[in-house]
């Protein structure tokens, strides 16, 4: 059978969690795929540990690009995109590196998106404030009873109260407590993180490439990509019968970086750049009788959590002209 995904991993230091990441995807993945890693600018012992990597039983292909600086990640996944289209594979999986992944998630993925030939963007559950860990709680709010710790293997095992190779049970609850239907649509505002998703290459060749450059650090291509799909008449969508963890922002810790400015920047772009769609959003809204700007100044609703992270930096709601 042919290879048809090619998985990205962007890179940037935090070796301990880059080795569960790959690892992780060597162990569990059970089809075919290739691999791209696209390193931005990481020490020498992440890079040796790149150069060690060798193609195994369903690991075909590794390709490793050494970028020498952080260029972003938007920058680096449009690089991975671009290996993606020279090899004519039929889908890219976008991948963080601090992510562990769960029994035949791929081929699960591959499924849903042949399934649903519509769908763009799948993206599997992961810790959010949406998706929960059990009757009475979010994965996400679980994620910050965990402690302080470097050590990947660690925090897992707290996280899920079991051992590493059973991961898989820990899987199975959670699937169960998110069975909301087999698949969730996203529409605008909302949007899907591109820290682990599959995408459909026949759509990005379209726009030909995955993020737009002006998205240079940290934050705002996921959004902008979910947006300009969904414009597109395709849709974005979260797959509730497969899970991947992902242990949040662990190349952003190891280096230091402020995340918070970061996004702000990128929050003013993203902003800037969908000002008549977002401001078309919330008129319609109040002309259907909704009470928006309760809606967004609450923070509280999966719907317009979104609207509320961009009016904290610049009150659009004030430059909406009331209907």
């Amino acid at each position: 059978m042919a290879v048809r995904t090619n998985v990205v991993v962007i890179t940037y230091n935090a070796l301990s969690y880059t080795k569960a990441t790959i690892g992780s995807l060597f162990s569990k993945t059970h089809n075919e795929f290739n691999l791209t890693v696209i390193d931005n600018g990481s020490t020498p012992d992440t890079l040796e540990y790149l150069d060690s990597l060798r193609t195994t039983e369903f690991c075909k292909k590794i390709t490793i690009v050494k970028n020498g600086i952080n260029t972003g990640v938007g920058c680096a996944y449009n690089k991975g995109q671009q290996v993606s289209f020279f090899d004519e594979v039929e889908f890219t999986a976008f991948c963080n590196n601090d992510l562990y992944f769960s029994s035949d998630w791929l081929a699960k993925l591959e499924k849903r998106m042949d399934d649903n030939q519509t769908v763009a963007i799948l993206s599997p559950l992961r810790p959010s404030a949406k998706v929960r860990y059990d009757g009475s709680i979010s994965t996400r709010d679980k994620l910050k009873e965990l402690p302080d710790t470097d050590d990947w293997k660690v925090e897992l095992e707290s996280y899920t109260g079991l051992p590493v190779e059973h991961f898989d049970r820990f899987t199975n609850k959670v699937l169960q407590a998110n069975r909301d239907g087999d698949i969730e649509l996203i529409s605008f505002p909302d949007s899907l993180s591109t820290c682990v998703c599959l995408t459909r290459n026949s759509v990005f060749k379209k726009i030909d490439r995955f993020a737009d450059p002006i998205f240079t650090g940290y934050g705002g291509e996921d959004i902008d990509m979910s947006w300009t799909v969904m414009s597109l008449g395709y849709e974005c969508a979260v797959d509730h019968g497969v899970y991947v963890h992902h242990f949040r922002g662990k190349s952003l810790k190891s280096n230091n970086m402020k995340r918070q400015e970061l996004l702000k920047r990128s929050n003013k772009a993203l902003y800037a750049k969908w000002e008549n769609a977002i401001q078309d959003f919330v008129a319609t809204k109040r002309s259907q009788g909704v009470d928006i700007e309760a809606q967004i100044e609450n923070g509280q609703s999966n719907e317009y959590w979104l609207l509320f992270e961009l009016n904290q930096d610049k009150k659009f709601l004030k430059d909406v002209e009331r209907v």
